[in-house]
């Protein structure tokens, strides 16, 4: 798809310097800022922008400025523009905008009993569904890809599954925690490590990710985002 296209713009969305930005020379990287004026000269032909979480965007910007007028095509009209979101945030309040729709579907129970026997042997994979059947607030969840990988990585670790959903995302929040302070794309290398109680990572880890909460904390109660500071070693 994108060798149609002379120039891909991918934007995120729920980056606080980019629901900041007022002009379109802002979405473009310093390396690339001498292709903003041809850009606009031919009005975005041969253009795509990928603008990656719309349900991350603030209600205030969704009516109106820069992104709003890219999507509606009042800015760069000939350019073509592709955004994602979650369906369950946005609703139907954006598809009227766009002539193509794409809805990414989580796992039916067939694909799920085929993704588990696709990675389990037969008697693990018999084994893992008798300990599903036990955790009924779990299944609920295992349509979602991720939440399915992660049980099963689990499993094959011999550690213990988790039994409510509070766990269930405990568990995947030290998941991420691990990838993201081992430098790996494999955290199941460390799934040895794994533990609710945050005090026993290493201490740089677990202070940063304190700071972490604070910033969400507060801006869960102010309505208004703090960015981290850029000098964490670790998240």
């Amino acid at each position: 798809m994108y060798g149609n296209f002379k120039l891909v713009v991918f934007v995120r969305l729920r980056d606080f310097e980019v629901q900041e930005h007022l002009k379109l020379k802002d979405l473009i990287k310093e390396d690339y800022q001498e292709c903003v004026k041809p850009l606009v000269d031919c009005l975005g032909m041969g253009v795509l922008f990928i603008l990656e979480g719309y349900d991350e965007l603030p209600e205030a910007q969704r009516g109106s400025g820069l992104l709003h007028n890219l999507i509606k095509g009042k800015e760069l009209p000939k350019a073509s523009v592709m955004v994602t979101s979650r369906p369950w945030a946005t609703g139907r309040s954006i598809y009227w905008l766009f002539q193509q729709h794409f809805n990414i579907l989580g796992f039916t129970e067939s694909s799920r009993m085929e993704y588990i026997t696709s990675v389990l042997s037969t008697d693990e994979a018999s084994a893992f569904n008798r300990e599903l059947i036990k955790l009924s607030s779990i299944r609920g969840c295992l349509n979602i890809p991720l939440y399915l990988v992660t049980l099963v990585e689990i499993y094959k670790e011999g550690s213990k599954l988790p039994e409510t959903v509070t766990q269930l995302y405990n568990l995947l929040i030290n998941t991420q925690l691990l990838r993201v302070y081992f430098h790996s794309e494999s955290p199941e290398k460390h799934f040895s490590m794994l533990t609710n109680d945050f005090n026993r990572y290493p201490k740089d880890m677990y202070i940063d990710f304190l700071n972490i909460c604070e910033v969400a904390y507060e801006a869960t109660i102010t309505g208004c985002f703090t960015p981290l500071p850029k000098n964490y070693k670790t998240l």
